[in-house]
């Protein structure tokens, strides 16, 4: 079936001729991103991301060679008999910051150069759609500063700024119908995170959306999108381990298998303060965007549209896409705007609209981001809760013996194992590990940090361990929890700060069986 054509108020829709890509442009950007990121990561006293800490570790580990096959830091995971890096090509791509030396100084600096990255890929995609290259470069250096969740919370260590770099650059190659870059793009995503079911639906979705506006779609771009799953899932050491891991991570989720396991809030439905706090902003600059043009959308802009709407839709089931709004929705809406096809004459209207959307971009996120704003800007001036976990490592590492198991929450691990990896741990990263291992120890493990286990020193003789970390900072169970075991004889506080009491186990006679109160 032939594409159809327009009328006179509405222009062909001709295929995407993308415009050159300038590397002075690139440059420019990639600078002032830096120096915007240079300025938020001056506001925070240290990564402020957990889970990096597990990244900058296990990079550390690549940066040196050392590739685990198993993982015995998290002594009652299913990693501890078979380590599956799900992550990889964020921890290879990690590795020689590692070479930088220092504590946290990799780490940061990873984060910095990725969202950087992210920068400069959007400045790309924005000029091959066909935005002006002035307004491109504004949008792309401000962007970490319009998305203050990408430029402060990623000072940890995340795949999120990549990922959304992928799925912007995948846009270009789908109109072109370009399959090799298709295919290596499915394949990187995969080989880095989880894009092999991110990347794939948004090829389904162009599929989808040629195949109802008329055209006739391409069953390649599909068939490719999937062999580069295919590669990116060999290409990863633990194959087929891998595959493996990402069907008890994905099923579960969505069959309800272990819904008594709280892996996190990302799956919970997102808050409409949280939401519009991301979406509002950038859904005014695209209503902006849409008013502004008055003709009728090409295919380029239908798929701008649709691709934005998937994201909002996936955000109130899995609120992580929220980092994609900003930088997804944002280049959609200067797309919009902009029409490289009106005459000279009217420059100076499309100049206002350009800077219009911008203004709402730019400004309406900031206000939306005013209270984490503030938040980072006194982080400098207090201790974070990662330097309240190095203390209590770098105290158990020196007091402790070789290989000690310390019971500590499922999300506090990351941290401790960053900056002492000569204990172990029961579980971390994810408390389905230990539910996949040992569903009854999973239990007592949960009860005991809800502050509902008669005896607690019953618990960890289970578990072989003779320290207990509780976190006590904003938690009023915390509190009481650690009040209970300072005044119990079966464990001695060895250890406080401001957000963290450390008992060790007391041996004063034999233990009694465990029960909830």
């Amino acid at each position: 079936m032939a594409p159809r054509t327009g009328t006179p108020d509405a222009p062909r829709d001709v295929p995407l001729i993308p415009r050159p890509v300038r590397w002075r442009d690139l440059a420019i950007v990639a600078v002032l991103a830096l120096a915007v990121q240079g300025l938020l990561g001056a506001q925070v006293a240290g990564p402020v991301d957990p889970d990096g800490f597990y990244h900058a570790r296990i990079a550390a580990m690549y940066g040196q060679g050392t590739f685990p096959q198993f993982f015995p830091w998290m002594a009652w995971s299913v990693f501890a008999q078979r380590f599956v890096d799900a992550q990889f090509g964020l921890h290879l791509l990690t590795a020689p910051f590692t070479w930088l030396g220092g504590d946290t100084l990799p780490m940061r600096a990873a984060a910095v150069a990725f969202s950087v990255l992210l920068s400069v890929a959007t400045c790309a995609v924005s000029v091959r759609l066909g935005v002006p290259r002035g307004l491109a470069i504004a949008f792309a250096a401000l962007l970490p500063l319009a998305s203050i969740h990408l430029g402060v919370r990623l000072m940890g260590l995340r795949a999120t700024p990549l990922m959304i770099a992928l799925v912007l650059g995948l846009v270009p190659l789908l109109l072109s119908r370009r399959r090799v870059g298709v295919f290596l793009v499915c394949l990187v995503g995969t080989w880095l995170y989880h894009g092999f079911l991110v990347l794939p639906g948004i090829v389904a979705l162009f599929f989808v959306l040629e195949w109802a506006s008329g055209r006739r779609p391409s069953w390649t771009l599909p068939a490719v999108a999937l062999a580069g799953v295919a590669a990116g899932l060999l290409a990863n050491p633990a194959f087929p381990a891998n595959v493996v891991e990402h069907v008890h991570e994905w099923v579960n989720q969505f069959t309800g298998g272990m819904a008594e396991v709280p892996i996190s809030q990302e799956w919970q439905p997102v808050s409409t303060v949280v939401f519009l706090r991301f979406a509002g902003p950038v859904l005014a600059g695209l209503v902006a965007a849409l008013a502004w043009r008055s003709r009728r959308l090409d295919r380029v802009d239908r798929f701008l549209l649709w691709l934005v709407a998937s994201f909002l839709l996936a955000s109130c089931f899995y609120n992580r896409f929220l980092e994609y709004l900003v930088p997804v929705v944002g280049v959609a809406a200067l797309r919009i705007a902009a029409d490289p096809r009106v005459p000279p004459a009217a420059a100076w209207r499309r100049r206002r609209g350009f800077g219009t959307v911008l203004i709402l971009l730019v400004l309406g996120t900031l206000g939306f981001h005013a209270q984490g704003i503030v938040q980072a800007a006194r982080s400098a001036h207090a201790r974070t809760l990662a330097a309240e976990a190095a203390d209590v490592a770098g105290w158990l590492a020196a007091h402790s013996g070789e290989g000690e198991l310390v019971t500590a929450e499922w999300d506090d691990f990351s941290m401790l194992f960053f900056h002492n990896n000569r204990n172990r741990y029961v579980v971390g990263l994810n408390p389905a590990y230990l539910y996949r291992r040992d569903v009854v120890q999973y239990r007592r493990y949960t009860l005991l940090f809800q502050n509902r286990i008669r005896d607690p020193e019953n618990v960890l003789d289970g578990l072989g361990s003779d320290w207990l970390l509780v976190r006590t900072r904003r938690s009023e169970t915390g509190r009481a929890f650690a009040e209970r075991l300072a005044a119990s004889p079966h464990f001695r506080q060895r250890y406080e700060n401001e957000a963290f009491s450390l008992f060790q186990r007391v041996q004063v006679g034999p233990p009694l069986p465990a029960g909830p109160e």
